[in-house]
């Protein structure tokens, strides 16, 4: 049987002393081996010395330029994402004394098409692991809030990690995304009690026996060059490189308007992130964020939206039919939107884990 290795990766280390605690204790007591710290943020101190302590906890750097969906930066820019992308990682080397073991970023600002060069450049430059990339397979369905701001705790039980541990992990390598933590008072976040469940599923200790009956080791990021090193299998080496295509559950929530000929063009134009309108002879078709839906014409609200990673070259074929095929046969209804670089998918919200299921099922890699 291929060999199946994962790393349980908890995200957000210094963002808040709560958090911090729960990280530890999910090392101590459960099944997280690494972590990935903040350096901008209140409790970052402690973090530090909390990772002396814990020598075989794992620490990479967990960019950080949003804090709570702000931009403390400009990351749309390249000059001023990469500038400050290296000045964060300056920072982790004075405060840890040495290199991260891996590297990712506080709400998947890597994947921002303006700055992902400059943190692939940064990892090439010190052999880092980057998040997403070959040969770990990224796992980020183990999270309370599929929807932004809507808590659903069975997301985080050990129900929901038993499903993804049982049926998601072939043979290869893997990252579990995990956000284990403790209410804390001083911190404001739209992601805060779910930290508890999930670090209360994290320590419950049937999930050791679940991974001890599903044959899964587990190992920390500075263990990763070792277990390629050493693996027997050659698996581990191609895991991430799926043949199907790469998509992205955004975290929005997007309305599909309809304006009639001869209404002015809606004022989108500053909207960050996916905007279309569409004018034909029968009127304008507009998509974007629910928030900002044009107030008169049609609106039918309630979609949610999978970027295809791109950019896809103009001549490609049938990128469309293998995505829309997977969600006809589940009964998916589909809007979609193509660009000059990529296309993006749009299902009904009460449909997306249905559709996640069964791109994954036909051969696709989700990020959700």
């Amino acid at each position: 049987m291929t060999a199946k290795v994962v790393i349980f990766n908890a995200d957000d280390f210094g963002y808040a002393r709560g958090i911090n605690r729960g990280i530890i204790e999910a090392h101590e007591r459960g099944v997280v081996t690494s972590t990935s710290l903040m350096v901008n943020t209140p409790a970052t101190r402690e973090a530090v010395e909390l990772a002396s302590a814990w020598p075989a906890l794992s620490v990479g750097l967990h960019v950080n330029f949003t804090n709570e969906a702000e931009r403390l930066v400009d990351f749309y820019d390249m000059r001023v994402a990469r500038e400050e992308l290296r000045r964060q990682f300056d920072a982790f080397v004075s405060l840890m004394g040495r290199l991260p073991t891996h590297l990712d970023s506080h709400q998947h600002v890597h994947r921002v098409r303006e700055c992902r060069a400059a943190f692939e450049e940064l990892a090439a430059e010190h052999g880092l692991h980057l998040r997403d990339a070959p040969p770990v397979t990224y796992k980020g369905g183990f999270y309370g809030q599929w929807e932004y701001g809507v808590s659903d705790p069975e997301k985080v039980s050990f129900e929901a990690l038993e499903r993804i541990l049982r049926h998601e992990i072939a043979g290869g390598l893997y990252e579990m995304c995990v956000h284990p933590g403790y209410v804390d008072p001083t911190f404001v976040s739209v992601y805060h009690a779910d930290r508890e469940q999930e670090l209360a599923t994290l320590t419950d200790p049937r999930v050791r026996t679940l991974l001890a009956e599903e044959g899964i080791r587990l190992i920390g990021y500075r263990d990763l060059a070792a277990a390629l090193r050493d693996a027997d299998e050659p698996v581990l080496a191609r895991t991430g490189s799926s043949t199907g295509h790469r998509l992205t559950l955004l975290p929005e929530r997007y309305a599909i308007c309809r304006l009639h000929s001869g209404h002015p063009w809606p004022p989108l134009s500053a909207e960050r992130g996916l905007v279309s309108v569409t004018q034909t002879a029968q009127g304008l078709s507009v998509v974007c964020r629910e928030q900002h839906a044009p107030a008169d014409g049609r609106r039918d609200l309630g979609w949610r939206c999978f970027e295809v990673e791109g950019p896809l070259d103009l001549g490609t074929v049938g990128v469309m039919a293998e995505l829309a095929a997977p969600l006809a046969e589940a009964g998916i209804a589909l809007f979609a939107i193509s660009t000059f670089d990529t296309d993006y998918l749009l299902v009904r919200a009460a449909n997306v884990e249905q559709a996640v299921a069964a791109l994954r099922a036909a051969g696709h890699s989700v990020i959700a």
